[in-house]
């Protein structure tokens, strides 16, 4: 018999691209995704064969992102290697969150990601050229929770709670901490104060088929940039010195998806304790005559700092 698979690893590794990479040769969170992910579902689909769970309607859908920096200067054009982590964890409601709602079991999957790559050791005058000699070190984390279900599936039939076959010899391991939730996203740490941010609190737009991927909806790193370009917004309009500001957390739960044709607004609170930025946001559905769906379909966290 199978020896039961307690963690699934593996390794990556792609070059540091003009894309990924900022001004200041940090790199940014968005790019977290394409320098991981890949190897990821690449290591999920050699090993379980995820084709055939789709082709039955089942898919582990992202619920929990959050990316942090270390805000590393990378060599550009070296490689950033990736080294992940999956499990699949199943989650039973406490009673703190059956109280709120949170009733439901569901059959997660938890995947960590240590990204690591070349300390930069060139001048921003020679636009990227860089001998690459500089020491290996961490750049960033990611954490990402999938829910396994189907979303096509009429509503009281998309739950998962049991490993699909093809996963059946992964082990189970109970979820031991709070779920995370919008409401846990958002708490602010003491000392940190509002600012105001005017106009540029709030942002409306529409999606369209350009953002969707082969889920059917609207792809996860367009959320993404949502949130970092809504962290810009409120930033400038705090009139923070948005050339030196630097972020250091992006991280986001979803809770609906979004579809082509779709409207939405993004609105947020900023705050500041010191050098230390902060912003908490929500993305809502828009009603065809304009009004804001209350219920979120996406909570979003920001966190930033402005060097000395």
């Amino acid at each position: 018999m199978r020896e039961p698979l307690a963690v699934l690893e593996g390794v990556g590794e792609l070059p540091a691209s003009f894309w990924e990479l900022d001004m200041h040769n940090h790199l940014k969170l968005k790019s977290f995704v394409p320098l991981g992910m890949p190897f990821v579902f690449r290591n999920l689909h050699k090993t379980f064969n995820l084709f055939t769970m789709r082709k039955r309607g089942l898919v582990p859908i992202v619920y929990h992102m959050d990316f942090r920096s270390m805000l590393v200067p990378v060599a550009f054009g070296s490689q950033v290697q990736s080294r992940h982590a999956v499990k699949v964890c199943r989650y039973t409601p406490s009673e703190e969150d059956a109280a709120a709602g949170k009733d439901r079991e569901r059959l997660l999957e938890e995947i960590r990601i240590d990204y690591q790559g070349r300390r930069s050791m060139g001048d921003k005058s020679q636009l990227g050229y860089d001998e690459r000699t500089g020491a290996m070190e961490q750049l960033g984390t990611g954490r990402i929770v999938h829910v396994f279900t189907k979303p096509l599936a009429p509503p009281d039939e998309r739950s998962v709670t049991e490993p699909p076959p093809e996963m059946a010899h992964m082990q189970v391991h109970p979820w031991t901490e709070p779920y995370p939730t919008i409401e846990r996203l958002h708490e602010v740490p003491p000392d940190f104060k509002p600012c105001d941010a005017g106009q540029w609190a709030r942002h409306d737009a529409v999606w369209g088929l350009p953002n969707t991927d082969v889920n059917q909806h609207v792809n996860v790193v367009e959320y993404l940039m949502a949130g970092e370009n809504h962290f810009t917004r409120m930033l400038h309009g705090a009139r923070i010195d948005l050339a030196r500001h630097q972020m250091t957390r992006l991280s986001l739960i979803f809770r609906k998806p979004f579809f082509p044709g779709d409207a939405h607004a993004v609105q947020g609170r900023l705050l500041r304790h010191g050098a230390r930025t902060l912003m908490i946001a929500t993305m809502h559905h828009l009603k065809r005559d304009g009004a804001l769906n209350e219920n979120p379909a996406v909570g979003m966290r920001c966190e930033g700092t402005i060097p000395a």
